[in-house]
């Protein structure tokens, strides 16, 4: 197996979680396998389908990593059914259900065929929002494959006729746009509200995307006032530098003018802003409730064949290397490379 293919597959071993409505910080290590294969990941699923449908976080865990043997993992079906598995999981639990819900998706990528597998399990509405149209969004091989295999394992989650949906044609898949809606803006600052009205969202989420928007802070203000009072923002994103994972902190060490050089003279990765787990939750404080917040220490790029992760650790040394304004802040925060959060809208934004 090469290296790519089991960083697609590396999972973090240790975890700090922070219980809902708790304010205390509660530790503990998870043991994670490094790496479960797609045959194995097939017979999970197959042995325990009432599982797949709500509650289980190893399996998707390795499912979102994993191209389950796509040479192109923009058609990997079982990935995208193990993403609206995590977001129906999360409905389950705190909205009661994904049925006639209104759900938003910043930067769903190269395909919307886990809409898709939303718009077959009975939302009202959903609102992808992107920077471009992939060349392979609607190729009909991401939404057949994802169909197939939520009807294998999860035959339950259709309440709505497929072809209500989507109709598949040879290789294009035509979505019923009055269901699922993609939205292209010119720039990353999305204006929320030019896709739909403040307080109309259940649901806003994203996957690997906050770590891109220029100002995630005002992002997270904008997400806000779509939401309606009651509704969940799920997000995980990836705190890493993004030019090296095997130095997951290297850009720490730049000052703001520096980092702002860098990027304009090497973008291959994106842009990338440094904004740390804590002032994620402070932003997040005035207006939301926290359900779920998990964050993730496990530099798994260096430990590709190793079962068990080095966490990283930030020490007094390597935080003194770091530009003066992360120096302020605790090593344990700088330690974090991923966030996972769910949190509930309380009251209203300004």
């Amino acid at each position: 197996m090469n290296k790519s293919s089991n960083l697609r597959n590396g999972l973090a071993a240790t975890a700090i979680v922070i219980a809902a409505g708790s304010a205390a910080w509660k530790t503990r290590d998870i043991l994670v396998e490094a790496y479960v294969s797609p045959k194995e990941v097939r017979a999970r699923l197959m042995k325990d389908p009432v599982r797949v449908e709500g509650h289980y976080t190893d399996v998707i865990s390795v499912l979102r990593q994993n191209d389950l043997e796509v040479s192109d993992n923009r058609y990997s079906g079982l990935s995208y059914t193990a993403v609206f598995n995590y977001i129906k999981e999360n409905a389950d639990r705190y909205l009661g259900g994904l049925n006639d819900k209104v759900v938003v998706e910043i930067g769903p990528g190269a395909s919307l065929a886990h809409a898709v597998l939303m718009g077959v399990a009975g939302i009202k509405e959903y609102h992808g929002v992107e920077l471009y149209t992939d060349d392979v969004l609607f190729d009909a091989r991401s939404y057949r494959t994802a169909i197939e295999s939520a009807q294998a394992v999860s035959p339950r989650i259709f309440v709505r006729p497929i072809d209500e949906v989507i109709k598949i044609e040879g290789e294009r898949a035509d979505i019923n746009k009055e269901i699922i809606k993609f939205h292209v803006f010119d720039t990353p600052d999305y204006d929320l509200l030019k896709i739909s009205r403040a307080g109309s969202a259940d649901i806003v989420y994203s996957r690997s995307v906050l770590e891109h928007v220029e100002d995630p802070k005002k992002s997270l203000v904008d997400q806000c006032k779509l939401l309606k009072v009651g509704g969940i923002m799920i997000h995980d994103i990836d705190l890493r530098d993004h030019r090296d994972f095997t130095h997951p902190l290297e850009f720490l060490k730049y000052s703001q003018a520096e980092w702002e050089e860098v990027q304009n003279r090497n973008p291959v990765h994106g842009r990338q802003n440094r904004v740390r787990a804590s002032e994620y939750r402070t932003a997040l404080a005035d207006h939301f409730r926290v359900l779920r917040w998990v964050e993730n220490f496990s530099d798994y790029s260096r430990n590709l064949l190793r079962k068990n992760f080095t966490p990283v650790r930030v020490d007094e040394e390597t935080q003194r290397s770091f530009d003066p304004y992360f120096q302020e802040m605790s090593r344990e925060d700088l330690s974090v490379t991923n966030l996972s959060l769910v949190v509930r809208k309380v009251k209203e934004c300004n």
